[in-house]
């Protein structure tokens, strides 16, 4: 049996080892930042599934990003563009999707429609190739 000196490496272990657990890991914090907007924790989730599949230097290789650039990036209070978002998800083999929300009214901070809106609900996902 392996020792861990912190709950982190634990869970880098584990998301290492099973790619899908990390896509679903990075799923539920995306759907947790959807609810709650706490950047910095769905950055960290991030940082944690980047970590687990590679590291920061192989995935700031394989996105042509300087990895002192995706370390601070990872480290801010913001969310990255979708266009990062969605490069960072490339890198770790899976890609952003809409699905639909179960019994939630959808309630945005401002209203950017252009034509008289529907009843539609949606929900960012991270799904698998």
């Amino acid at each position: 049996m392996n020792e861990y000196q912190t709950w982190r490496e634990y869970l880098i272990e584990k998301l290492a080892a099973d790619h899908k657990r990390a896509v679903d890991y990075l799923d539920v914090a995306l759907e947790e930042y959807q609810v709650d907007r706490d950047a910095h924790l769905f950055l960290v989730a991030l940082r944690t599934v980047i970590e687990s599949q590679d590291g920061i230097a192989a995935i700031a290789k394989r996105t042509s990003i300087d990895p002192q650039a995706l370390l601070e990036m990872l480290s801010s209070e913001e969310i990255p563009h979708i266009d990062m978002l969605s490069t960072l998800f490339t890198a770790l083999g899976c890609r952003l999707s809409i699905k639909p929300l179960q019994n939630v009214i959808p309630k945005a901070d401002k209203d950017y429609s252009v034509a008289p809106r529907e009843n539609v609900e949606m929900n960012v996902e991270v799904a698998t190739e």
